[in-house]
């Protein structure tokens, strides 16, 4: 018997025999029970009743008559604090945690069991506890991507319904700072009052919110204010990001500080401090030759370091720069939490995650997205192999270079003063990766997207953007922008200047061209879509990815008691396991439209009456449950429909052609 469980528990032992759960209406809490992990019952509670169509009531004491569905309780053994026990047995009902996060996750665990089997789960016990204590996403909030609340809120859900217990919002300059409204005043910032709700609601689902706040690196949407240029370490140059290392920048952070944190009720504070690229080229020039840059950084960010623990937080900082200097991290703070991160899946783990661990300095991993798979180009191999040529590239004025890798923007090319922008086109006949130029972006104009220029290959991308360069930086006026240079030259000077890397000026028959950056793969491009985002139509076995993620969703969504999102999951995973379907029939569709892909799909399958009643099934399924039909009953018909469609395609790839996800 296959019990799916998400996410997979330690150790599951799970029995041929079944429970009868058709008279079981209590749930008992411990006595000791808070109130968030009583309102997490509860909602479970009333999820359920809903796939059991009757009440699931929930008391503090053994009830005096009804039969008990669950009995918790708290504390028993060495069970740690994220861990439980759940028995599932004629002879024992009983979830056994180590504290209330344990009794959450466990309880989450129960939910899934009964919308998978009804009223007759298997007999089993299941063991879990987590590798990790802190276990956590960082969000993005100061990019031009402010989420609303309820959007956060669905965030927090969803986190928790994943047992992930800990939430940052990368914050630059989106905080209504009291006194900094001209930093803020167009970029929809978080508030006092936004933070302090979202923070208990944070902590109602056992997930901890943790303030996070740049305060070294990345200083831009500050620094390019004359008021703020004092603090800056290199003041003259166009868009200074680095705050000064010195006494000033100091105060200017207690400040901050002082207004930011006690909007939190976590004892950690993440203070960033990444990618410090003007240090030790400015203000700190002279000490960082007497010493070392890495040595500049060292001693600001103890001062730093010094300011959390006066405000009662524990730090944690990026570890990118202080690994400049390996030697150096044994003179960090010993109570400091060092974040070890990296965007791309070759990124070196092993070799430096030891120098932390070797040093006695606790650390955390932080994988980026470089797992990303609708893709149309490796935007990191090329930005790797610009940054591995940044000496080649010349002295080259203050200027900025993004590139994204697919059409959702994530790099924002289109506000870069270089951006790149990826695509596919056809040389000779065959699919390869591209780049398109936009030049003279500026995210501080309001409507000052770069202007569109010539497309080159992906292998020739990094020489075409090096000559570019060349020419602004060679060509320009002193005082001159990247914008006001390319609007003067116009886009015939910007196809002169590139010619020898667009089509007709190129070496068609290279079969290097084929490929993308850093890849000797045949490259497969995704298709195009419509909507939010482009990864509704990516070629293949991604297609049945996406289908697999929906299928998932619904659990995530009834585990919240969102049966409307569940059901919206449910009908997203039958059109993507339509799509991929159809895709690999030759029928290409760019929208979502689920009665056009059945009505293709019969056209194209009607003869097959395996497949056809499974799509019937799932059709049936969506009306029972817009009508208030238990989940675990709708649900089985999904899963039908989605492992029939699955094994229709994989009859239909032919042996010599997989279908596969670009890289």
């Amino acid at each position: 018997m296959t019990v799916n469980l998400f996410p997979a528990p330690r150790t599951i032992s799970v029995q041929k025999s079944r429970l009868d759960l058709t008279r079981s209406t209590w749930i008992v809490l411990p006595q000791s029970c808070s109130r968030r992990l009583r309102e997490r019952v509860l909602e479970s509670a009333a999820a359920i009743g809903q796939t059991l169509n009757r009440q699931i009531r929930v008391a503090q004491a053994a009830p005096q008559s009804g039969e008990v569905l669950l009995e918790i309780r708290l504390g028993a053994g060495k069970r740690p604090e994220q861990g439980f026990e759940l028995i599932l047995s004629e002879a024992k009902r009983q979830l056994t945690a180590g504290g209330e996060a344990g009794a959450f996750y466990g309880i989450l665990a129960v939910v899934q069991l009964i919308e998978q089997f009804g009223s007759t789960p298997p007999e089993l016990t299941i063991s879990d506890a987590p590798d990790f204590p802190a276990r956590g996403v960082m969000m993005d909030v100061s990019r031009c991507k402010m989420p609303t609340m309820a959007t956060c809120k669905q965030l927090v859900d969803r986190l928790a319904g994943m047992r992930l217990n800990q939430l940052q919002l990368y914050t630059e300059h989106t905080f209504a700072f009291s006194a900094h409204q001209a930093v803020w005043h167009d970029a929809s910032p978080m508030t006092h009052e936004e933070i302090q709700e979202l923070d208990q609601y944070c902590a109602d689902r056992f997930v901890e919110l943790v303030p996070n706040f740049n305060s070294f690196g990345h200083f831009e949407r500050w620094l390019k204010h004359p008021e703020y240029r004092r603090l800056a370490e290199c003041p003259e140059n166009p868009r200074p990001g680095c705050l000064a290392p010195n006494n000033a920048s100091i105060k200017f952070l207690e400040g901050l500080y002082d207004e930011m944190l006690p909007n939190f009720s976590s004892s950690t504070f993440n203070v960033g401090c990444d990618e410090t690229f003007e240090l030790g080229k400015g203000r700190s020039k002279a000490r960082a030759a007497k010493s070392s840059t890495t040595a500049v950084y060292l001693d600001f960010i103890t001062k730093i370091h010094a300011l959390c623990a006066k405000k009662g937080r524990r730090m944690q900082f990026w570890g990118d720069i202080i690994l400049h200097q390996p030697e150096l991290v044994k003179e960090l703070p010993q109570d400091i939490l060092a974040l070890n991160w990296g965007y791309g899946a070759d990124h070196p783990y092993a070799k430096e995650c030891p120098v932390f661990a070797e040093a006695g300095i606790e650390f955390h991993v932080c994988p980026g997205t470089s797992t990303c798979t609708i893709g149309i180009t490796n935007s990191n191999a090329l930005a790797g192999e610009i940054l591995k040529d940044k000496d080649g590239f010349g002295e080259t004025p203050e200027t900025t270079i993004r590139i994204s890798g697919c059409h959702n923007s994530c790099g924002q090319h289109h506000i870069g003063d270089f951006g790149l922008h990826a695509l596919a086109k056809k040389i000779n006949g065959k699919s390869a990766p591209h780049y398109q130029f936009h030049i003279g972006g500026d995210a501080s104009q309001a409507q000052a997207f770069g202007l569109a220029g010539p497309v080159v290959p992906a292998r020739l991308a990094r020489a075409a953007l090096k000559k570019l360069i060349g020419a602004y930086s060679k060509n320009r006026n002193e005082s001159q922008s990247v914008r006001q240079w390319v609007e003067k030259i116009g886009i015939e000077g910007l196809e002169t200047l590139l010619q020898e890397f667009t089509a007709g000026g190129y070496n068609t028959q290279d079969p290097s061209l084929l490929l993308d950056v850093g890849s000797d793969e045949t490259f497969f491009p995704p298709l195009t879509a419509t909507g939010e985002c482009a990864a509704a139509a990516v070629v293949g076995e991604y297609l049945s990815d996406l289908a697999e993620t929906a299928s998932l969703d619904i659990s995530r969504h009834l585990a919240v008691n969102n049966r409307t999102a569940a059901i919206d999951a449910a009908r997203d995973a039958g059109a993507f396991a339509l799509k991929r379907v159809l895709l690999i029939a030759g029928i290409e569709h760019k929208n979502m439209d689920i009665a056009v892909l059945r009505a293709d799909f019969m056209r194209r399958f009607g003869g097959n009456p395996l497949a056809v009643s499974a799509l019937d099934g799932f059709f049936v399924a969506l009306a029972n449950a817009q009508q208030g039909e238990a989940p675990h009953t709708w649900q089985k018909a999904v899963r039908n429909w989605l492992i029939i469609a699955g094994d229709l395609a994989e009859t239909l790839i032919p042996e010599d052609q997989p279908m596969k996800a670009p890289a």
